[in-house]
């Protein structure tokens, strides 16, 4: 999905598989991965790491392993990792449609989608398209308010910084779950922080979202379509 450590670090506990580990990434966060934090040269040592290309020309992703199952991946604007900034002396502002991804999950028997994306900077009208179009909407959940981080003594840095949209506030994503009116869909809210209130489960912003029937991801939750 992109190059951000917290979302790359497990690869190397798949170094143990015995064949090489197929990785499908754009060119942008190969390259970050290959240079700015070396996975994929650590991995060569290991497994190997067989790279597979995420081209952003509009075909489905192809993907072997999972031949009733069409990916869409869709690019964002979102900030460039960390590591990419670092190596490519990019100032904290810039961003890149090839740095960053959310996808969009097709089960080819029966035309079920699901929508993921963990990170989400911006609703791109492409992005608000898929989400409305969507049975199952896992989407980024990181924070209750913009300044959240800060107002706990953190970081020095709001979501939107981190390209998080938060639930409340001027970016207001409850009131976009809210208008997406899908009779048998659901709407889940993962990649949480352990900063959010909603985690809380008596408190009043779960229960806010209980009101909407908005979900809040758990470990083991499984979905079937």
């Amino acid at each position: 999905m992109d190059a951000q450590i917290g979302h790359v670090t497990g690869l190397p506990m798949l170094r143990e598989r015995g064949t090489p580990l197929p990785l499908y990434t754009t060119d942008a966060v190969w390259n970050d991965l290959s240079t700015g934090f070396p996975i994929t040269s650590i991995l060569s040592h290991y497994c190997g790491v067989e790279h597979r290309r995420i081209a952003l020309d509009g075909e489905a992703l192809s993907v072997p392993e999972l031949p009733h199952v069409r990916i869409d991946a869709l690019p964002l604007s979102s900030k460039a990792s960390l590591i990419r900034r670092i190596v490519m002396h990019r100032k904290p502002a810039t961003t890149s449609a090839s740095c960053s991804l959310t996808n969009r999950i097709t089960n080819v028997s029966n035309g079920k989608r699901a929508f993921y994306a963990p990170g989400l900077c911006e609703l791109e009208p492409h992005i608000l398209q898929a989400m409305h179009q969507a049975d199952l909407l896992l989407v980024d959940g990181t924070v209750w308010t913009d300044d959240e981080i800060i107002r706990l003594g953190l970081a020095k840095k709001t979501s939107k910084d981190m390209g998080h949209l938060a639930q409340s506030g001027a970016s207001d994503m409850i009131e976009v779950l809210e208008s997406i009116d899908r009779a048998d869909g659901r709407k889940v809210l993962i990649h949480i922080n352990n900063t959010n209130p909603i985690l809380i489960e008596d408190g009043p912003e779960r229960r806010m979202l209980t009101e909407r029937d908005i979900e809040v991801a758990h470990d083991g939750m499984s979905f079937e379509r």
